[in-house]
């Protein structure tokens, strides 16, 4: 339920912004997976009213033992904003597109 209040939050226009951006970095995510510390994800931090964050990350069948690893680096991002005490990361598999999300985590700071 606290992933659903989160992303009710989340306006439709942010929404559009978000898949546009999202689209590029799975572009980015097809060519770069293999570097180390290639962008893999879009976040939006709510403005100062509120304290959550939505990430929306991309990774490989190749690196899905990794995904936790990169939520928590992701979200730790997230945090760096003083106001952020809330993060949702949902990972999206981008090699197995029929699925609507790979994994999905609420993080506390």
């Amino acid at each position: 339920s606290e992933a659903a209040v989160m992303l009710l939050n989340v306006s439709f226009d942010e929404q559009i912004k978000m898949k546009e951006m999202f689209d590029r970095v799975i572009q980015n995510v097809r060519v770069n997976w293999r570097q180390r510390g290639h962008d893999n994800s879009v976040v939006l931090v709510s403005p100062k009213g509120r304290t959550d964050a939505l990430i929306l990350m991309a990774f490989r069948e190749e690196h899905k033992e990794r995904r936790y690893e990169f939520m928590q680096s992701v979200a730790g991002q997230a945090f760096g904003k003083s106001h952020v005490t809330r993060c949702l990361v949902i990972g999206i598999n981008i090699d197995r597109r029929s699925l609507p999300y790979g994994v999905i985590g609420v993080f506390t700071k």
